[in-house]
This record gives C-alpha cells, sequence and structure tokens, in this order.
C-alpha cells in the first residue's frame, strides 16, 4: 500500500547550506520507503543530529515533521527527501558528455539538448556497491541457470518484472532515486520531454517502424514531475523493461536506438576489476540521424563511456549507441527506457514494475 500519513503542506520551505529550497514531499510504495529506509540507515545515521548542531534544520522543524510524521520508516525517508542535505547531491555532481562539438551550443535547456541527441548526462553513486554486487549476485545466479528468447550468446537478458520480489522492489527504489534526482537538478527534462503540450508530440523520438509518424499526443495530465508520472502509471516503456542485461566474452549490444524520450542505464560492475573491453558507445547526432537500427554507422563513435558502477547514464531516444563486446569478466546493467503514456501505447508496456506490486 501507499504510505497515507497526514501531510502538513504539499511543500516544505527547509534551510539549505545555501539557501532555504522548495522541495515536494515525495510519496512511495511502501516497499521502496522501506528499503530507502534501510539504505539511508547505512549512510546518513547520525545527519540529523548534525544539522541539528549547526542550525541547518531548526528544531522548530524537526518537531513540526515529528509531529505529523513520526521518525518511523515512513517518518524517517520524507524527512530525509524534505531536507536535501541529507543526500547531499552537490557531493556527487553531474557531469555531461557532449556528442557533437560544444561550440555549436546554442543555450538551450538540458532537457532539449537530451531530445536533440546532443548530451549524455551522468549521476553519479545513484547506487552504492553493496547494493550493486547485490544485484549483480542475483542476476548472473539467473542468468547462468535459465535462458529467455531475448538471450543472445554472451548476453543474457533479464526482465525485471519476471524476477524476486527483492530484486524488482530494490529496482525501483533505484528508478525513483534517478527520477528524483532529475526533478530536483534538471526538470526540463519533464517540462521539455514528458509534459503534454501542442508540441509534445514533436518532442519525441521517431518510431522505429514508422520514422515519419509522430505520436499522438497523451491526455492532459495534473502531474509535475517523473515520480508523480510513474507513480500515476501514465509512463510507457520499451519492451521488457526495466531489464537487466547480462554481458559475458564477446556479449555485446548492437548499435541501436531505443526510440523512447528517455533512457536510464546504470552499470552494476566496474571496467577492469570486473571485466575487460565493453562500455556503452554513442554516436553524434549527425550520425544517429544516418544511421538505422541493426546497421553499423559509417563513422565511429563520438565517445565511448565506462563510467563507475553505481553511475546513471541518461540519454534521448533518438541517440544510436550500442554495447561494446566484453573480452573478458562479466559486465552487468540496469537499463530502462520510458516515455509518457498515450492512448496509443501497447497495453503491455504501460505497466513497468507496478504490476509486481
Amino acid at each position: 500500500g501507499y504510505c497515507n500519513a497526514p501531510r502538513v503542506k504539499d511543500y516544505w520551505y527547509l534551510r539549505g547550506r545555501k539557501s532555504r529550497r522548495l522541495i515536494p514531499q515525495r510519496l512511495a510504495p511502501r516497499e521502496v520507503l522501506v528499503s530507502e529506509f534501510n539504505r539511508l540507515n547505512d549512510i546518513q545515521e547520525g545527519r540529523i543530529g548534525e544539522l541539528l548542531k549547526s542550525g541547518e534544520l531548526a528544531m522548530e522543524e524537526l518537531e513540526i515533521l515529528q509531529k505529523y510524521d513520526q521518525l518511523d520508516v515512513d517518518g524517517y525517508v520524507r524527512l530525509c527527501y524534505c531536507v536535501a542535505e541529507m543526500f547531499d547531491i552537490s557531493e556527487y555532481p553531474r557531469e555531461e558528455t557532449w556528442l557533437k562539438d560544444m561550440n555549436d551550443q546554442i543555450g538551450l535547456s538540458i532537457g532539449e539538448y537530451i531530445q536533440r541527441g546532443e548530451i549524455v548526462l551522468s549521476l553519479p553513486q545513484i547506487i552504492d556497491e553493496k547494493e550493486c554486487n547485490s544485484l549483480v549476485l542475483a542476476a548472473q545466479e539467473i542468468a547462468a541457470s535459465s535462458s529467455n528468447e531475448h538471450d543472445v550468446p554472451g548476453r543474457s537478458r533479464l526482465c525485471v518484472a519476471d524476477l524476486d520480489t527483492h530484486i524488482v522492489e530494490r529496482c525501483e527504489a533505484i528508478l525513483l532515486r534517478v527520477m528524483d534526482r532529475l526533478d530536483l537538478e534538471t526538470p526540463s527534462i519533464y517540462e521539455h520531454l514528458f509534459r503534454p503540450s501542442v508540441h509534445w508530440g514533436s518532442r519525441q523520438p521517431r518510431s522505429a517502424k514508422n520514422p515519419g509518424s509522430i505520436a499522438p499526443l497523451p491526455e492532459l495530465l495534473v502531474y509535475s514531475s517523473l515520480r508523480e508520472l510513474y507513480m500515476a502509471g501514465q509512463l510507457e516503456w520499451s519492451e521488457n523493461e526495466p531489464a537487466i542485461n547480462v554481458y559475458t566474452t564477446q556479449g555485446g549490444f548492437g548499435p541501436h536506438k531505443d526510440h523512447l524520450a528517455l533512457t536510464v542505464l546504470i552499470p552494476l560492475t566496474d571496467q577492469i576489476t570486473d571485466f575487460q573491453g565493453g562500455g556503452t558507445a554513442f554516436w553524434s547526432p549527425t550520425d544517429s540521424s544516418l544511421s538505422t537500427d541493426g546497421a553499423e554507422p559509417k563513422q565511429p563513435p563520438a565517445t565511448v563511456l565506462t563510467p563507475p558502477k553505481g553511475t546513471a547514464l541518461i540519454f534521448g531516444g533518438d541517440v544510436t549507441h550500442s554495447g561494446v563486446p566484453v573480452d573478458r569478466g562479466s559486465r552487468v546493467v540496469l537499463v530502462a527506457s520510458f516515455s509518457t503514456r498515450t492512448p496509443a501505447s501497447p497495453p503491455d508496456r504501460i505497466n513497468g514494475l507496478l504490476s509486481c506490486r
């Protein structure tokens, strides 16, 4: 069930290190709250006391929160989402990789650059080492003991919704973590790529089957963030995603486009320590526009990214990219591509992980 503790306001004004910021309260399924509570207990113990001692969090503000949300699982997670410093995202700033000459930038928003296929965002430390190792161990065990129609030599593809409940819950918590970070730091992603408007269709990636078509407009929505779209079941997902891909020797994924508004790709293993070779190759907007799915672009990729495990890569659906073959070891990634749901969304692609509850 959902956390249904009383809400004092829709928004809290809480002091931060630099300024008092507006942070919306976030609701989530209880199992996700439990997952986040356990994670925060490990990495944020004593943080409330530090904030009180430094004056960054006033006692009266804490008392207001405690009055309405006792610091059990639900209240603790709400408090952490309300106080941005609890996550201290400034410690792991967003990184940007440009797929075209930076001299050609024309002052657009990040959402617009993503839609144009010109940038890949990197969000470090979305998943900690303990979480990565736990998911990798589970995925490798399942991949070694089973197979499905999506497997090819050197690559196993596991649909998260088909896995054990604890894996589903963990992956859902991770995806919501990414969405919260994007909603907080880069709201233009939601505004430009997901919020329905008269321009919405022209901003969507072209269909793989009919590149000249424009996606039908979603129904008018009252939501204002990626998390709210997710919780309301208003996202369309790529087939059998979210998924965990397990690559072994010579395993890779050929050049392709995801054809949905946004892709989140999170490596769960590290190059060198866990595998050699590998990585994700990205082509420039020009080369992407000239390439078709399954065909090797005529030009080499603009870059090959091999970020540390736990880093989320964020990019748009018109970017041609590929999984570089692994030379040795095992490369494991969590991936999810999604757009705003429309009346034309296939019924089997609108549930994501929500149907697992």
